[in-house]
């Protein structure tokens, strides 16, 4: 099928569309293709992750909904509906879904890979990485299977087995610039600037993307240059607008420019706007939930950040991006002694200390012995 061909590349927002045009004409043909609906759910689905635009969520249910009525004895139906379900925030019935595919088709490498995503997602780490190994068993020259597992170990702050996977994935994928974005994404974590930059160009090289330019604007906050941050923020919103994240850290921007911080707090708020639509979609994102805490501390609104920070929290302990938000949303509200709890469980899990020190957020700990210490230690 020439639709599921490009969906194989889903990396691509072209090769998505075309996957998507094709399983349309597919559906007009035959209506009753179970096939053709799953693929058109899951081409929905990732073009909702490419995007972050809610209303292709409707339609990935949809279609995936009328694929299981038409024959729920296939395993990609179950595939795209675990797919679904985890990024809809409901890990068990995913697990149940892939391993009802495995049921179908033992050799299903798409379906470990997911599965594992899917241990992730529930905590259960002992099981992700043999479940990774066995999808890269299956299909080892498949850029999707490396890159989740990539991304797996970033969450974790293996910034170093991370790298590993990326790298293999543009030497499968030469045109992949979501994986150079995140190769710049890992050096900015290893405090690697140079090498970040680097990625981040080769990124653009390939395809203009906002992602990329979001990490540039991440490089120049880390290195306070809050104006050329602020620059390649707003490019990255002539690429997408829908995503609050560009929005969230612009307005970090702006607070931290005079003759712009008149427009933080309105900026703000669109990223609490952008992120509550997201959280609609998957309830138990931690870092949509600790995102939305860092916003509403930022302006003022204590209640609402700790209910958020919380629930981050409590869905992602171990997540070393929801330590150092923590740290920050903790510091921004008063709370030393948590703000430092937290500062050092992200540096006990690898997180750069650099990043830390020059965080805007965590400068009134500059003048605290405890922080000092910490930072030291792991220089």
């Amino acid at each position: 099928m020439q639709g599921r061909g490009y969906l194989l590349n889903y990396s691509q927002l072209e090769n998505i569309d075309n996957a998507i045009f094709l399983f349309q004409q597919a559906i007009t043909e035959d209506s009753s293709y179970a096939l053709a609906h799953a693929g058109l759910g899951e081409a929905y689905w990732r073009k909702y992750g490419f995007t972050h635009n809610v209303k292709w969520v409707d339609s990935a249910i949809v279609s995936c909904d009328q694929a299981l009525k038409l024959n729920d004895l296939l395993a990609p139906v179950h595939i795209t509906l675990g797919i679904i379900y985890r990024g809809t925030g409901k890990y068990q019935e995913a697990v149940k879904e892939f391993r009802a595919a495995l049921e179908i088709d033992p050799v299903n490498s798409d379906a470990f890979r997911e599965l594992a995503g899917a241990y992730a997602d529930q905590g259960k780490f002992e099981e992700v990485e043999k479940t990774y190994s066995r999808a890269i068993e299956l299909k080892p020259n498949y850029w999707a299977n490396y890159y989740e597992l990539g991304l797996f170990y970033y969450q974790g702050g293996e910034f170093e087995l991370a790298n590993e996977q990326f790298l293999r994935v543009v030497k499968l994928s030469p045109l992949n610039f979501k994986a150079y974005r995140n190769l710049c994404g890992i050096y900015l974590a290893m405090e690697r600037y140079a090498e970040a930059r680097e990625m981040c160009k080769q990124s653009i090289a390939i395809q203009p993307n906002y992602g990329a330019y979001s990490n540039l604007g991440t490089l120049y906050f880390i290195n306070q240059d809050f104006q050329n941050a602020a620059r390649m923020l707003e490019e990255a919103l002539k690429f997408n607008d829908q995503y609050y994240l560009i929005w969230g850290n612009l307005a970090f921007c702006y607070d931290q420019l005079p003759a712009e911080q008149h427009k933080a707090t309105d900026t703000f708020k669109k990223a609490i706007k952008m992120a509550a639509e997201e959280l609609k979609v998957n309830p138990n994102d931690p870092i949509v939930n600790s995102d939305l805490a860092s916003y509403y501390s930022n302006i003022r609104m204590e209640e609402k950040a700790l209910q958020y920070l919380n629930r981050a929290l409590e869905l992602a302990s171990e997540n070393v991006e929801v330590m150092f938000i923590a740290a920050e949303t903790y510091c921004v509200l008063g709370k030393t002694q948590h703000s430092l709890k937290y500062i050092e469980m992200a540096l006990e899990r690898g997180y750069s200390p650099q990043k830390i020190k020059r965080s805007p957020a965590l400068t009134p700990l500059h003048g605290d012995s405890e922080f000092q210490k910490l930072l030291q230690v792991k220089q």
